[in-house]
């Protein structure tokens, strides 16, 4: 099973976006861990610059608010 990591700004205005996108991809997805976690709070922020960023098992597939299509496409490719 692949684990999605939305890492995101607390309080950033592409909060409530991202929180959407991230349940449409839990419906895309139903298989997946997908998990939001404050950056601020995240080991695997360091050294990212851009936020929200996307990652697939720890690698970085995708920042700031992609579109919906374009990212379940890329995340598909890891399965």
């Amino acid at each position: 099973m692949a684990r999605l990591t939305i890492l995101i700004h607390r309080g950033c205005l592409s909060d409530t976006a991202v929180e959407r996108l991230a349940e449409d991809i839990r419906h895309q997805l139903p298989d997946w861990t997908i998990e939001l976690i404050p950056a601020e709070l995240s080991t695997e922020s360091s050294g990212l610059v851009a936020f929200p960023a996307f990652l697939v098992d720890g690698i970085v597939v995708a920042t700031g608010l992609p579109e919906r299509e374009w990212l379940l496409k890329r995340l598909r490719a890891h399965r």
